[in-house]
């Protein structure tokens, strides 16, 4: 075996699978030895012919994890619902194994299966609970991560894990998982959640000009003007630069002017967004609605 394992990782293909063939004459249906021989089709591209070997090393001892997990390695991307009747397998063998739930999850994501997805990322952080706190954040905020884009209820759901499982614990670390939560409910039209979030964690950094832009965002989502541009102009106190961040962040500075009747400034930051792209659209819009509200309220 470590003969053949040696010659597999220097490339060897040919001579490796003339060493497979003397351990399986040694001992037919060797688990071992089918593994090695599947691990050096896999190495050549040749899937299929991995797949029978690890196959027949599977068969060849049903209760044995390491050629399941070869199964799983090589059908994964291929055929995912045999990859995800495989995972569920070794879940059954290993049901302690958080990292393996949150794989069977991610299969289920990818097949855009949300309510099972969700069952096994939340079976992977109660077995992880059961371990410690500190790692049940950890995979919180990799669930997190991984649904942010597919699911803003569910990534709302695992970064408030991660924040409560630090409970008295939290301090400036962790303001990036406030502000990505701030975005989950944000983009749910929880916009109050939103507010309530940033006010915690500004308690915990008061003075993070991000904290503050992000606050005036979610105090604009609800039409509360006033104390959008008060929180704008707060973060512009501690970060005069922030607006040069992107021509995104610009164009929000300019909307959050206009929507509080400041045009001369709203137009300001209109432009200077489409001095960094002139094909923000948003910021071209913006400009010409401030001219608009100009002309409409006299104030030229």
């Amino acid at each position: 075996m470590d003969k053949g394992k040696t010659l597999l990782e220097g490339g060897q293909y040919a001579e490796a699978l003339a060493v497979v063939d003397q351990i399986l004459a040694i001992k037919p249906g060797s688990p071992a030895g089918l593994m090695l021989q599947g691990d050096i089709h896999l190495a050549q591209d040749q899937r299929d012919a991995a797949l029978d070997s690890y196959m027949a090393a599977h068969h060849s001892s049903e209760m044995y994890i390491e050629p399941i997990k070869r199964l799983v390695k090589a059908l994964r991307g291929m055929n995912n619902d045999l990859a995800l009747e495989y995972l569920k397998k070794l879940d059954f063998l290993s049901p302690l194994n958080p990292e393996r739930k949150a794989d069977i999850a991610s299969v289920y994501l990818e097949k855009k299966d949300l309510e099972h997805a969700e069952e096994y990322f939340d079976k992977s952080i109660e077995v992880m609970g059961r371990e410690a706190r500190s790692l049940v954040a950890s995979m919180a905020d990799q669930i997190a991560e991984a649904v942010a884009q597919v699911s803003p209820v569910m990534a709302e759901k695992y970064l408030k894990t991660v924040l409560e499982s630090k409970a008295s614990k939290l301090d400036k670390g962790d303001i990036h998982t406030f502000n990505r939560l701030g975005i989950a409910l944000r983009s749910q039209g929880k916009w109050r959640d939103a507010v309530e979030n940033y006010e915690q964690a500004l308690r915990i950094s008061p003075e993070d000009e991000v904290l503050h832009y992000n606050l005036a965002l979610a105090y604009q989502d609800g039409r509360e003007f006033r104390s959008a541009l008060k929180s704008l102009q707060k973060a512009d106190d501690l970060n005069p630069q922030l607006y040069k961040a992107s021509d995104t962040v610009a164009t929000n500075f300019g909307n959050i002017y206009l929507d509080s009747g400041g045009y001369d400034r709203a137009e300001e930051y209109f432009n200077l967004a489409l001095d960094m792209n002139r094909h923000n659209r948003r910021a071209a819009r913006g400009v010409e609605m401030t001219r608009k509200m100009r002309k409409r309220s006299g104030k030229f």
